[in-house]
């Protein structure tokens, strides 16, 4: 391994220097740990200030701890370990393998309020070390595994194992204070204690320096693996990266992942010059050509994750519709061949995913990945395989596009529902008739509602009319088409509409005994009445709602007025539908009041519903205090409705007991209606 470490450890010397002999412990295995971590090149000598840090990031600030690098007056920098996520701070610049990245901070001028203040103050390393080994000590359970103290989750190995922060942590003393040696000694002791105890793995490293090395190599790769999404990151600095820590840490992991990573890379790199920039594609005329230049620049790809647990979107790129991806999709189906000459490209993008942040489970999508992606974007449906899809691409240069979208349109499946919105686009006159026959063949209760959606502009038409007319009286229309049926009749036709939607919500919303014992019923789809509710607010106000409700409020039925109401009360502004934007807009422009108008609408349904003293025990958990909950009334769950819609307004705290909620009901019953305060 020393021979390995040799050729990167003159870069990394630069640094910062370790002494050049240090106390011995008298245990050889500790003594080898301490020289391993010397041999990393890491930046702490016997007069590095360890600090605490404040940094002003809201709301109420971040607070760091590690070593000063230097103080420039005006900014000072510090060496801090990298963790899962600091909200609202930026990332400190991790150019190195070793676990400490260089983060810098402006000072903030005297006077700026606590919260929002930056500088540093000199702290105590090894009285923290003694409060972490006492922890560890007196409140270990019986397999000796703790979690880590608070204290020090941040400064060394934010994301390693508990062991391996006591080891830095060691390590820093050591050089600091060399007299520390039975602080010391304690610390690297308590670690090679620890690890065997916390080590999941069939093989055991033979010794602490072993640990260490996975350890380290493991979090130097996953930091690597992040820092593809940063974009400020060049390629060359990640290669480099890559190739420091097969370095650092022959035998960590991650190996075979982290040489490859480097070798394409390196790859890349070589014959990036050989392609135009891409400020430059609009220069060239040939769209073949630009198409193939966008692929190659796909490696660029900078898409997000946007909630965990989940998957990356590689369209969510900061630059928009200026991405290679979003520029592809404009190019349609000149951009096709290209894409399926990419789909197998292992090049890596700056899209990165996970299942959750602060486990390792992150991966950089290929370039290849986000190809298909365009792909099955443009095609409007997907493929078994690569095969399939350059068979569809010949049936599309041979038939021509918008023949093979309306044919797939009159099946009436999924991807026909998808197809007949490309359709719609491309040639609305001919599309009629496709979405017709389409709407009247599928035998899916969601496709055909996003079908009809699709029709909502063609109600003047006879045959639409009558087809939407049939799917809101027929009970065989199944929840969600009815629905959107009878939204669409709302203005044309609206007494069939209301009946229609009166019929249709006690239906669906009417509780349903479940297949398993002792469990509360089933609501067939509360999410979807709900949201018809909250059209029908949208569309005619309280008048068109208070009929429905009162038949939900049926003492059968309370259950199913709960999930409603709790909807409602959750919805906010009517800005989202599952099946078709182009039915919410239209919706919105011909019959839509405002959203004012819908909040004072929800706001009287509320407020109807507190004179309901009726018992409700369906989803209504958490009433009364936690040691004696109660049974809620309708009322309750009314005005813990009104309380999260508006909390200024409706004060309510349904953990209070019997007698108090209703004092509070009370209240809110006399309260002041919207705009009569």
């Amino acid at each position: 391994m020393r021979a390995l470490l040799t050729p990167c450890l003159v870069g990394l010397c630069a640094l910062g220097s370790s002494p050049a002999q240090t106390p011995s412990l008298g245990d050889p295995e500790l003594d080898t740990a301490l020289r391993y971590l010397d041999s990393l090149g890491l930046p702490v000598r016997e007069d590095t200030l360890f600090v605490r840090a404040t940094t002003g990031a809201q709301p109420s600030g971040v607070v760091i701890r590690g070593f000063l690098a230097e103080d420039r007056g005006e900014s000072f920098t510090v060496w801090v370990s990298v963790p899962p996520h600091w909200p609202g701070v930026p990332k400190p610049h991790q150019a190195t393998g070793h676990p400490l990245a260089r983060w810098t901070l402006r000072r903030t001028p005297p006077g700026t309020r606590p919260g929002e203040r930056v500088g540093y103050e000199v702290d105590d390393l090894e009285s923290l070390a003694r409060e972490a080994l006492a922890e560890y000590r007196n409140e270990r359970g019986p397999d000796g595994n703790l979690p880590p103290p608070r204290s020090f989750r941040r400064v060394f190995c934010a994301r390693g194992l508990y062991a391996t922060e006591l080891c830095m942590l060691a390590w820093g003393i050591h050089h600091r204070s060399p007299q520390e040696t039975v602080l010391v000694r304690d610390l690297l002791e308590s670690a090679r204690e620890i690890y065997p105890r916390v080590w999941h793995r069939p093989e055991q490293p033979e010794d602490l320096t072993g640990y260490l090395e996975i350890d380290l190599g493991h979090v130097a790769f996953w930091e690597l693996l992040e820092d593809f999404a940063d974009r400020t990151v060049t390629r060359t600095e990640l290669r480099a990266r890559a190739d420091t820590i097969n370095r650092l840490y022959p035998h960590h992991p991650h190996r075979e992942r982290a040489i490859e990573l480097e070798q394409l890379l390196r790859d890349s790199l070589r014959v990036a010059h050989a392609w135009p920039r891409l400020e430059e594609l609009d220069r060239l005329v040939d769209s073949s050509m630009r198409a193939r230049a966008l692929v190659f620049h796909l490696e660029d790809q900078n898409g997000l994750q946007l909630g965990q647990p989940g998957g990356p979107d590689c369209w969510a790129d900061p630059r928009g519709a200026e991405s290679p991806a979003h520029r592809l999709l404009a190019l349609g189906l000149h951009a096709v061949p290209a894409l399926l000459d990419a789909v197998e490209d292992p090049r890596p993008s700056r899209t990165v995913g996970f299942y959750r942040d602060f486990v390792f489970s992150h991966r950089v999508l290929p370039v290849g990945e986000i190809a298909w992606t365009v792909l099955r974007e443009i095609a409007g449906r997907g493929f078994a395989n690569v095969d399939a899809a350059r068979a569809w691409y010949e049936d599309v240069r041979e038939r021509g596009f918008e023949a093979v979208l309306a044919e797939a349109t009159a099946k009436g499946n999924e991807v026909g529902a998808v197809q007949g919105a490309m359709l719609l686009d491309r040639a609305p006159n001919s599309a009629l008739a496709h979405l017709v026959a389409g709407a009247s063949r599928a035998d899916n209760d969601l496709v055909r509602a996003r079908y009809l959606a699709l029709l909502v502009g063609d109600l003047d038409v006879p045959s639409v009319h009558e087809l939407v007319r049939g799917f809101a009286e027929r009970s065989a229309g199944g929840f969600r088409a009815r629905i959107t049926a009878a939204l669409m009749l709302a203005r044309t036709d609206p007494e069939t509409a209301l009946q229609a939607l009166r019929t249709v919500l006690r239906d669906g919303l009417a509780p349903k005994p479940s297949p398993l014992p002792h469990a509360p019923p089933l609501i067939t789809a509360p999410d979807s009445a709900a949201l018809a509710a909250r059209w029908l607010l949208r569309l005619h106000g309280t008048d068109a709602v208070a009929p429905i409700l009162e038949d939900l409020l049926d003492t059968t039925l309370a259950p199913a007025t709960v999930e409603l109401v709790q909807t409602l009360a959750g919805a906010g502004p009517v800005t989202a539908h599952p099946l078709s934007p182009r039915f919410l807009d239209k919706l919105r422009r011909e019959n839509g009041h405002p959203d004012e108008v819908v909040e004072a609408a929800t706001e009287a349904v509320l407020r109807g519903l507190l004179e309901d003293g009726r018992p409700v025990t369906y989803r209504a958990m958490g009433f009364g205090p936690e040691d004696a909950r109660e049974e809620p009334t309708v009322a309750d769950v009314a005005a813990r409705a009104l309380a999260r819609r508006w909390p200024d307004r409706f004060p309510f705290d349904p953990s209070a007991p019997a007698e108090a909620r209703e004092r509070a009901l009370q209240h809110l019953r006399e309260a002041p209606t919207r705009g009569r305060e």
